[in-house]
């Protein structure tokens, strides 16, 4: 292989961009990074001068200022397609030393600006919290969100009412949450606020702790609740001999010839609406029991909560713990961009287990589990990207805190040299 092949095999296989224009600012080559940049072919650019491509594709030019001044510059540059690259151009002069080449290097990293865009905003939720300021909280039901803080007046205007409430959503949006602090703001807080999950039990368990058995004299969970509030969790799962037993009950406010009052409030995490379509609910219970209706939405669709919450987990448990632990920027970014499958209840087991595990006064990415590392990663994007967008938080990470290759190799698990390597990959220009 002669040295212009060679040369050429190495500028293809670079990360970075690669431009070579002579003296007057004609592309001599490029190598193929640019169509990532730019949106066109390599043999788009070539014979093409810098002063045509400029503004069309690209703006400011860092080979016009070299050829300019005659001297290296360094630039931010934007693209029409939205890259944001960080440019370094070098000058060649012949030996007489008249100008007469111009090589530029290009790193996008528009990946790393929205990180810290993103950072920047995480950083400003957590002060936001901090000083109480646009937060809803009832207790310890914080919302940030529009749709959050529309429930929470809702919940607030209806608690002080006697009607049913019907509350819908995944498992561990905070359904059971709700149901608590509505009765805690009722005029019933004072009396028995009681809960049932009808998932839990067999048929006949479920039948006896709910309404008793008159035979033995027992009474069941309706009689002790006259006066306060019923919660029946997952209602969809009760079965249909039940319901026709509650509904009589509600309808007739009597259980085993007693007079009772109450205030009943059903969850389910299931599509009720199908359950009574496909004939596994009563449509008269139904009605009976959605006099309200509440649908918490999961916390992916509502990150604005992400970090209030996070925030008050943290609290919660460095008290309880007494710990003091933060968690470092990329790691709130991790967290606001996880999925959260088991919503609420997820994230805050994960907070609980961060704060009693870590041997340090800030959690980092490492601690993280690997599911949430990997979830935090969008969805888009080869497996080389994510794995690279990954590598890349980890290193910027690891850096930040130590600031010498050798702790990042150490903290990482990897060599002194690897480490090196990706340093200046990730950060080093």
């Amino acid at each position: 292989m002669n040295e212009r092949d060679l040369f050429k095999e190495i500028a293809e296989r670079s990360s970075d961009e690669i431009f070579v224009t002579d003296s007057e600012g004609v592309v001599l080559y490029v190598n193929e990074k640019c169509e990532q940049n730019y949106g066109l072919p390599a043999e788009a650019f070539t014979h093409k001068n810098i002063k045509d491509l400029e503004t069309d594709l690209f703006y400011p030019s860092a080979t016009l200022e070299v050829i300019r001044r005659k001297r290296p510059v360094e630039i931010m540059q934007k693209t029409t397609w939205g890259k944001r690259l960080f440019v370094k151009s070098r000058p060649v002069f012949d030996k007489e030393g008249k100008l007469i080449r111009i090589i530029s290097y290009a790193r996008d990293l528009t990946d790393m600006t929205l990180l810290m865009k993103r950072i920047d905003v995480l950083e400003k939720q957590l002060r936001d919290n901090q000083n109480q300021q646009f937060t809803m909280e009832i207790h310890d039901v914080v919302s940030q969100s529009e749709i959050m803080k529309g429930i929470l007046k809702a919940s607030l205007r209806v608690a002080r009412t006697n009607t049913n409430i019907l509350i819908c959503g995944e498992t561990g949006v905070g359904k059971n949450m709700l149901a608590r602090k509505i009765h805690s703001l009722s005029d019933r807080s004072k009396n028995a606020f009681n809960e049932l999950n009808c998932a839990s039990l067999p048929h006949s368990v479920l039948d006896k702790e709910l309404f008793g058995n008159p035979e033995s004299g027992l009474s069941g969970l309706v009689e002790r609740t006259n006066g306060g509030t019923l919660h029946l969790d997952e209602i969809s799962e009760m079965p249909l001999e039940l319901q026709s037993k509650l509904l009589y009950l509600i309808e007739d406010n009597r259980i085993n010839q007693k007079k009772v009052d109450i205030r009943y409030i059903a969850s389910t995490h299931q599509d009720i609406e199908k359950a009574v379509k496909d004939g596994r609910f009563r449509n008269d219970l139904y009605y009976r029991l959605n006099v309200i209706p509440f649908e918490i939405p999961p916390l992916r669709d509502r990150r604005e909560d992400i970090i209030p919450l996070v925030q008050m987990f943290l609290k919660r448990f460095n008290d309880e713990y007494n710990r003091v632990i933060k968690l470092s920027p990329l790691v709130l970014n991790a967290l606001y961009e996880y999925e959260w499958a088991g919503n609420v209840r997820e994230l805050e087991n994960l907070i609980q287990r961060l704060i009693i595990t870590s041997d340090s006064s800030e959690i980092t990415m490492d601690q993280l589990p690997a599911n949430v590392k990997v979830g935090a990663i969008s969805s888009s994007g080869t497996l080389p990207d994510k794995v690279e967008h990954l590598e890349r938080q980890l290193i910027v990470e690891a850096y930040d805190q130590c600031n010498s290759s050798y702790k990042v190799a150490e903290r990482l698990g990897i060599s002194q040299s690897t480490a090196m390597r990706k340093i200046q990959k990730y950060i080093t220009y």
